[in-house]
C-alpha cells in the first residue's frame, strides 16, 4: 500500500510542468489526466500500467466526453461519496456542463492539477479552479 502523503509527493514533483494536452514527460508536458496516471504509475498502484499502455488514454479530444472521462477513472480508482474526499483523492470537475477536468486534493480546499487556464502544473485552492465538482474518486492502493 502506498501512502496519501507519498501520491501527494510525487504529484508535487511535476509543479511547474507546462499543461500540454495528451502529453505524459515531467518537467516537458502535462494535461489533467496525465498527472494523475503518471502519478500512479511512478508509486505502482494498481490498474497504472495498464492505462498507460491503453491507446485510448493517449487519443481523447480536448473536451473529453463524460463516458470516457469517468470509464477513465473507474480503470485504477474506487468512485467515492463527494463527502469522503480527502488528501490524494481525485475531483472530477466542470468549468462547463460537462465534466472536463481531473484535480488531486493535496491538503483541504486546495488541489493539484496541471491546469490549462494557467498553463502549468500548479497547486492551489478549489475556489481558484473555478470549477464545479461532479464527482470523487479515490486511487486503488492507497492507504
Amino acid at each position: 500500500m502506498t501512502s496519501r502523503s507519498l501520491l501527494i509527493e510525487e504529484a508535487r514533483t511535476w509543479m511547474w510542468t507546462p499543461w500540454v494536452h495528451q502529453a505524459r514527460v515531467k518537467g516537458l508536458g502535462v494535461d489533467c489526466l496525465g498527472l494523475l496516471g503518471m502519478s500512479a504509475l511512478a508509486l505502482g498502484l494498481p490498474g497504472a500500467a495498464e492505462w498507460r499502455a491503453d491507446p485510448a488514454m493517449h487519443s481523447y479530444g480536448r473536451l473529453p466526453r463524460p463516458e470516457f472521462l469517468y470509464a477513465s477513472c473507474e480503470r485504477f480508482m474506487d468512485r467515492i461519496d463527494l463527502s469522503l474526499a480527502r488528501e490524494s483523492d481525485v475531483l472530477v470537475m466542470a468549468f462547463r456542463r460537462f465534466p472536463q477536468h481531473f484535480a488531486m486534493i493535496s491538503k483541504p480546499g486546495y488541489v493539484i492539477h496541471a491546469y490549462q487556464s494557467v498553463g502549468f502544473v500548479a497547486e492551489n485552492g478549489i475556489a481558484v479552479a473555478g470549477a464545479k465538482v461532479l464527482r470523487a474518486y479515490r486511487f486503488r492502493g492507497v492507504a
